[in-house]
Protein backbone atom coordinates (compact mmCIF):
# COMPACT_ATOMS: atom_id res chain seq x y z
CA UNK A 1 0.00 0.00 0.00
CA UNK A 2 2.92 2.34 0.58
CA UNK A 3 3.90 1.73 -3.04
CA UNK A 4 0.36 2.67 -4.13
CA UNK A 5 0.63 5.92 -2.18
CA UNK A 6 4.02 6.70 -3.69
CA UNK A 7 2.59 6.31 -7.17
CA UNK A 8 -0.17 8.86 -6.51
CA UNK A 9 1.75 11.67 -4.81
CA UNK A 10 2.48 13.61 -8.03
CA UNK A 11 5.78 14.71 -6.53
CA UNK A 12 8.74 15.47 -8.75
CA UNK A 13 10.72 12.32 -7.95
CA UNK A 14 7.84 9.91 -8.29
CA UNK A 15 8.93 8.47 -11.65
CA UNK A 16 12.48 7.68 -10.58
CA UNK A 17 11.35 6.06 -7.34
CA UNK A 18 8.40 4.17 -8.71
CA UNK A 19 10.50 2.03 -11.06
CA UNK A 20 11.36 0.00 -7.97
CA UNK A 21 7.73 -0.42 -6.87
CA UNK A 22 5.73 -0.83 -10.05
CA UNK A 23 6.85 -4.35 -10.95
CA UNK A 24 5.28 -5.72 -7.78
CA UNK A 25 3.04 -3.44 -5.72
CA UNK A 26 -0.22 -4.02 -7.61
CA UNK A 27 0.34 -7.60 -8.75
CA UNK A 28 1.48 -8.55 -5.24
CA UNK A 29 -1.78 -7.14 -3.86
CA UNK A 30 -3.76 -9.47 -6.13
CA UNK A 31 -1.53 -12.41 -5.22
CA UNK A 32 -1.88 -11.80 -1.47
CA UNK A 33 -5.64 -11.30 -1.90
CA UNK A 34 -5.80 -14.75 -3.46
CA UNK A 35 -3.82 -16.18 -0.55
CA UNK A 36 -6.32 -14.77 1.95
CA UNK A 37 -9.53 -15.44 -0.01
CA UNK A 38 -11.73 -18.28 1.20
CA UNK A 39 -14.43 -19.24 -1.32
CA UNK A 40 -17.84 -20.33 -0.07
CA UNK A 41 -20.83 -20.77 -2.39
CA UNK A 42 -21.31 -18.76 -5.58
CA UNK A 43 -24.18 -16.86 -3.95
CA UNK A 44 -22.21 -16.10 -0.78
CA UNK A 45 -19.17 -15.08 -2.80
CA UNK A 46 -21.23 -12.70 -4.94
CA UNK A 47 -22.90 -11.14 -1.88
CA UNK A 48 -19.47 -10.71 -0.30
CA UNK A 49 -18.26 -8.83 -3.40
CA UNK A 50 -21.32 -6.58 -3.15
CA UNK A 51 -20.75 -5.90 0.54
CA UNK A 52 -16.96 -5.66 0.65
CA UNK A 53 -16.15 -4.00 -2.69
CA UNK A 54 -19.08 -2.64 -4.67
CA UNK A 55 -20.87 -0.91 -1.78
CA UNK A 56 -17.64 0.76 -0.54
CA UNK A 57 -16.98 1.79 -4.15
CA UNK A 58 -20.41 3.46 -4.26
CA UNK A 59 -19.99 4.99 -0.80
CA UNK A 60 -16.68 6.66 -1.63
CA UNK A 61 -18.03 7.82 -4.98
CA UNK A 62 -20.86 9.61 -3.17
CA UNK A 63 -18.43 10.92 -0.53
CA UNK A 64 -16.25 12.42 -3.26
CA UNK A 65 -19.30 14.13 -4.76
CA UNK A 66 -20.36 15.62 -1.42
CA UNK A 67 -16.87 16.77 -0.41
CA UNK A 68 -16.09 18.37 -3.77
CA UNK A 69 -15.98 22.16 -3.73
CA UNK A 70 -18.62 22.38 -6.45
CA UNK A 71 -21.26 20.39 -4.56
CA UNK A 72 -22.80 23.28 -2.61
CA UNK A 73 -22.79 25.47 -5.71
CA UNK A 74 -24.59 22.80 -7.72
CA UNK A 75 -27.01 22.27 -4.83
CA UNK A 76 -27.96 25.95 -4.61
CA UNK A 77 -28.01 26.62 -8.37
CA UNK A 78 -30.25 23.70 -9.24
CA UNK A 79 -27.70 21.95 -11.43
CA UNK A 80 -27.32 18.89 -9.29
CA UNK A 81 -28.05 16.30 -11.99
CA UNK A 82 -25.48 17.76 -14.38
CA UNK A 83 -23.03 17.75 -11.49
CA UNK A 84 -23.50 14.15 -10.35
CA UNK A 85 -24.12 12.35 -13.63
CA UNK A 86 -20.43 12.20 -14.60
CA UNK A 87 -19.13 10.59 -11.36
CA UNK A 88 -22.16 8.30 -11.17
CA UNK A 89 -21.58 7.29 -14.77
CA UNK A 90 -17.98 6.47 -13.90
CA UNK A 91 -19.22 4.36 -11.00
CA UNK A 92 -21.55 2.38 -13.27
CA UNK A 93 -18.60 1.70 -15.59
CA UNK A 94 -16.36 0.76 -12.67
CA UNK A 95 -14.03 3.66 -13.40
CA UNK A 96 -14.20 5.62 -10.13
CA UNK A 97 -11.68 3.53 -8.20
CA UNK A 98 -10.43 1.20 -10.91
CA UNK A 99 -8.61 -1.12 -8.53
CA UNK A 100 -11.73 -1.96 -6.50
CA UNK A 101 -13.81 -2.63 -9.59
CA UNK A 102 -11.04 -4.79 -11.05
CA UNK A 103 -10.72 -6.77 -7.80
CA UNK A 104 -14.49 -7.28 -7.73
CA UNK A 105 -14.39 -8.81 -11.23
CA UNK A 106 -11.37 -10.93 -10.25
CA UNK A 107 -13.18 -12.37 -7.24
CA UNK A 108 -16.31 -13.11 -9.26
CA UNK A 109 -14.22 -14.81 -11.99
CA UNK A 110 -12.36 -16.85 -9.39
CA UNK A 111 -15.57 -17.93 -7.65
CA UNK A 112 -17.18 -19.02 -10.93
CA UNK A 113 -14.10 -20.98 -12.04
CA UNK A 114 -13.60 -22.49 -8.59
CA UNK A 115 -17.16 -23.78 -8.26
CA UNK A 116 -18.07 -24.58 -11.87
CA UNK A 117 -14.88 -26.62 -12.42
CA UNK A 118 -14.97 -28.24 -9.00
CA UNK A 119 -11.57 -26.93 -7.94
CA UNK A 120 -12.29 -27.60 -4.27
CA UNK A 121 -11.24 -31.16 -5.06
CA UNK A 122 -8.56 -30.27 -7.66
CA UNK A 123 -6.76 -27.26 -6.22
CA UNK A 124 -3.57 -28.04 -8.13
CA UNK A 125 -5.48 -26.94 -11.22
CA UNK A 126 -5.34 -23.39 -9.82
CA UNK A 127 -1.69 -23.25 -10.85
CA UNK A 128 -2.38 -24.16 -14.49
CA UNK A 129 -5.42 -21.90 -14.83
CA UNK A 130 -3.46 -19.07 -13.18
CA UNK A 131 -0.62 -19.44 -15.68
CA UNK A 132 -3.07 -19.34 -18.59
CA UNK A 133 -4.67 -16.18 -17.14
CA UNK A 134 -1.26 -14.54 -16.78
CA UNK A 135 -0.51 -15.19 -20.44
CA UNK A 136 -3.41 -12.91 -21.34
CA UNK A 137 -0.85 -10.10 -20.89
CA UNK A 138 -0.01 -10.64 -24.56
CA UNK A 139 -3.53 -9.56 -25.56
CA UNK A 140 -3.80 -6.48 -23.35
CA UNK A 141 -3.64 -3.26 -25.30
CA UNK A 142 -5.30 0.03 -24.48
CA UNK A 143 -3.44 2.44 -26.69
CA UNK A 144 -6.23 2.53 -29.24
CA UNK A 145 -9.27 0.62 -28.06
CA UNK A 146 -9.81 1.92 -24.54
CA UNK A 147 -10.67 -0.40 -21.69
CA UNK A 148 -13.56 -2.69 -20.91
CA UNK A 149 -16.15 -1.73 -18.28
CA UNK A 150 -15.11 -2.63 -14.75
CA UNK A 151 -11.58 -3.18 -16.06
CA UNK A 152 -12.56 -6.69 -17.12
CA UNK A 153 -9.55 -6.98 -19.46
CA UNK A 154 -7.10 -6.23 -16.65
CA UNK A 155 -9.10 -8.52 -14.36
CA UNK A 156 -8.37 -11.59 -16.52
CA UNK A 157 -4.63 -10.95 -16.20
CA UNK A 158 -4.89 -10.03 -12.49
CA UNK A 159 -6.88 -13.22 -11.83
CA UNK A 160 -3.73 -15.14 -12.70
CA UNK A 161 -1.91 -13.67 -9.69
CA UNK A 162 -5.01 -14.19 -7.56
CA UNK A 163 -5.11 -17.88 -8.47
CA UNK A 164 -1.39 -18.29 -7.86
CA UNK A 165 -1.95 -16.84 -4.40
CA UNK A 166 -4.76 -19.31 -3.75
CA UNK A 167 -2.50 -22.13 -4.94
CA UNK A 168 0.28 -21.05 -2.57
CA UNK A 169 -2.17 -21.10 0.32
CA UNK A 170 -3.22 -24.60 -0.74
CA UNK A 171 0.46 -25.60 -0.53
CA UNK A 172 0.68 -24.17 2.98
CA UNK A 173 3.05 -21.27 2.31
CA UNK A 174 1.64 -19.26 5.24
CA UNK A 175 2.86 -21.93 7.66
CA UNK A 176 6.33 -22.36 6.14
CA UNK A 177 9.19 -21.89 8.58
CA UNK A 178 12.23 -20.15 7.19
CA UNK A 179 15.75 -21.03 8.44
CA UNK A 180 17.85 -18.07 9.57
CA UNK A 181 20.12 -18.49 6.55
CA UNK A 182 17.20 -17.49 4.30
CA UNK A 183 17.51 -13.91 5.52
CA UNK A 184 20.73 -13.53 3.59
CA UNK A 185 19.09 -15.09 0.54
CA UNK A 186 16.23 -12.62 0.90
CA UNK A 187 18.58 -9.64 1.12
CA UNK A 188 20.69 -10.90 -1.76
CA UNK A 189 17.69 -11.42 -4.02
CA UNK A 190 16.34 -8.00 -3.06
CA UNK A 191 19.65 -6.41 -4.09
CA UNK A 192 19.51 -8.37 -7.35
CA UNK A 193 15.94 -7.16 -7.91
CA UNK A 194 16.92 -3.49 -7.40
CA UNK A 195 19.83 -3.86 -9.82
CA UNK A 196 17.68 -5.68 -12.39
CA UNK A 197 14.90 -3.10 -12.33
CA UNK A 198 17.36 -0.21 -12.53
CA UNK A 199 19.08 -1.83 -15.52
CA UNK A 200 15.82 -2.53 -17.34
CA UNK A 201 14.61 1.02 -16.76
CA UNK A 202 17.95 2.37 -17.98
CA UNK A 203 17.55 0.29 -21.14
CA UNK A 204 14.02 1.72 -21.58
CA UNK A 205 12.20 -1.58 -21.99
CA UNK A 206 8.91 0.11 -21.10
CA UNK A 207 8.01 -2.41 -18.41
CA UNK A 208 6.83 -0.10 -15.72
CA UNK A 209 3.47 1.22 -16.77
CA UNK A 210 1.12 0.15 -14.03
CA UNK A 211 -1.67 -2.37 -14.56
CA UNK A 212 -4.25 0.35 -15.04
CA UNK A 213 -2.66 1.34 -18.35
CA UNK A 214 -2.11 -2.16 -19.72
CA UNK A 215 0.86 -1.10 -21.78
CA UNK A 216 3.89 -3.36 -21.80
CA UNK A 217 6.79 -2.86 -24.16
CA UNK A 218 7.98 -6.42 -23.54
CA UNK A 219 5.06 -8.49 -22.13
CA UNK A 220 6.97 -11.69 -21.37
CA UNK A 221 9.79 -9.81 -19.66
CA UNK A 222 7.29 -7.71 -17.67
CA UNK A 223 5.53 -10.90 -16.55
CA UNK A 224 8.79 -12.55 -15.53
CA UNK A 225 9.97 -9.50 -13.56
CA UNK A 226 6.61 -9.15 -11.79
CA UNK A 227 6.60 -12.81 -10.69
CA UNK A 228 10.23 -12.58 -9.56
CA UNK A 229 9.60 -9.35 -7.66
CA UNK A 230 6.57 -10.85 -5.89
CA UNK A 231 8.67 -13.83 -4.82
CA UNK A 232 11.41 -11.52 -3.51
CA UNK A 233 9.00 -9.32 -1.53
CA UNK A 234 7.23 -12.32 -0.03
CA UNK A 235 10.58 -13.81 0.97
CA UNK A 236 11.52 -10.52 2.65
CA UNK A 237 8.18 -10.38 4.50
CA UNK A 238 8.57 -13.98 5.71
CA UNK A 239 12.07 -13.33 7.07
CA UNK A 240 11.82 -9.79 8.44
CA UNK A 241 9.30 -8.02 10.64
CA UNK A 242 8.27 -5.03 8.55
CA UNK A 243 6.65 -3.28 11.52
CA UNK A 244 3.21 -2.16 12.63
CA UNK A 245 3.08 0.71 10.15
CA UNK A 246 3.08 -1.51 7.06
CA UNK A 247 0.75 -3.99 8.77
CA UNK A 248 -1.78 -1.25 9.50
CA UNK A 249 -1.55 0.08 5.94
CA UNK A 250 -2.51 -3.41 4.80
CA UNK A 251 -5.24 -3.76 7.41
CA UNK A 252 -6.89 -0.51 6.30
CA UNK A 253 -5.93 -0.88 2.65
CA UNK A 254 -9.37 0.00 1.27
CA UNK A 255 -9.51 3.28 3.20
CA UNK A 256 -5.86 4.05 2.36
CA UNK A 257 -6.61 3.57 -1.33
CA UNK A 258 -9.82 5.61 -1.35
CA UNK A 259 -8.78 8.39 1.04
CA UNK A 260 -5.16 8.96 0.07
CA UNK A 261 -6.03 12.04 -1.98
CA UNK A 262 -7.60 13.73 1.04
CA UNK A 263 -4.59 12.76 3.17
CA UNK A 264 -2.21 14.28 0.61
CA UNK A 265 -4.24 17.51 0.63
CA UNK A 266 -4.13 17.73 4.45
CA UNK A 267 -0.39 17.05 4.59
CA UNK A 268 0.33 19.71 1.96
CA UNK A 269 -1.70 22.23 3.99
CA UNK A 270 0.09 21.13 7.16
CA UNK A 271 3.51 21.56 5.56
CA UNK A 272 2.47 24.99 4.35
CA UNK A 273 1.29 26.10 7.81
CA UNK A 274 4.49 24.84 9.41
CA UNK A 275 6.64 26.36 6.64
CA UNK A 276 8.17 22.99 5.79
CA UNK A 277 8.22 23.51 2.04
CA UNK A 278 11.97 23.85 2.36
CA UNK A 279 12.14 20.07 2.65
CA UNK A 280 11.49 19.97 -1.08
CA UNK A 281 15.12 20.98 -1.59
CA UNK A 282 15.92 17.51 -0.23
CA UNK A 283 13.54 15.44 -2.38
CA UNK A 284 14.87 12.08 -1.16
CA UNK A 285 13.77 12.99 2.38
CA UNK A 286 10.67 15.00 1.49
CA UNK A 287 9.25 12.28 -0.72
CA UNK A 288 9.15 9.61 1.99
CA UNK A 289 8.27 11.94 4.88
CA UNK A 290 5.28 13.22 2.90
CA UNK A 291 4.04 9.69 2.14
CA UNK A 292 4.72 8.43 5.68
CA UNK A 293 2.64 11.19 7.30
CA UNK A 294 -0.12 10.74 4.70
CA UNK A 295 -0.12 7.03 5.53
CA UNK A 296 -0.51 7.80 9.24
CA UNK A 297 -3.57 9.94 8.47
CA UNK A 298 -5.01 7.17 6.27
CA UNK A 299 -4.49 4.64 9.07
CA UNK A 300 -6.31 6.95 11.49
CA UNK A 301 -9.17 7.29 8.98
CA UNK A 302 -9.28 3.51 8.63
CA UNK A 303 -9.54 3.10 12.39
CA UNK A 304 -12.39 5.62 12.59
CA UNK A 305 -14.29 3.89 9.79
CA UNK A 306 -13.83 0.50 11.46
CA UNK A 307 -14.96 1.90 14.79
CA UNK A 308 -17.93 4.02 13.78
CA UNK A 309 -18.97 3.12 10.20
CA UNK A 310 -17.63 -0.33 9.32
CA UNK A 311 -20.37 -0.97 6.75
CA UNK A 312 -18.90 1.77 4.55
CA UNK A 313 -15.69 -0.21 4.16
CA UNK A 314 -17.31 -3.61 3.71
CA UNK A 315 -17.01 -4.84 7.28
CA UNK A 316 -19.61 -6.08 9.71
CA UNK A 317 -20.43 -4.11 12.82
CA UNK A 318 -19.38 -5.85 15.99
CA UNK A 319 -22.09 -5.74 18.64
CA UNK A 320 -20.77 -4.98 22.10
CA UNK A 321 -22.67 -6.58 24.95
CA UNK A 322 -22.60 -5.05 28.42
Amino acid sequence: MFGVMLSHTDLGRVTSYMIYFRPFFLVLFFLVSGMLYKPKSIKEDFLRVLRCLIFPLFFFTVLNIVLDTGFLKALTNGGMWNYVKVPLGKFLLGDTYWFLSCLAVVQILYSLIYHLFGLENRKDALLYIGIVALLSIFFLERESGGRLPWNADTAIYAAGYFMLGAYLTHKGIKSWEMPSSMKWWALGLFALYIGLVYYLDFKSFGLFKDMHHNRYGAPLLALAVSVFSCAVMMLLAMNFNLGSYTRLLGQYSLVVYCCQGYCFFIVRKLFSLLHLQGLETHPDIYFFVFCFISGCLAIAAGYLFDRFLPEAVGKKRIKHHD
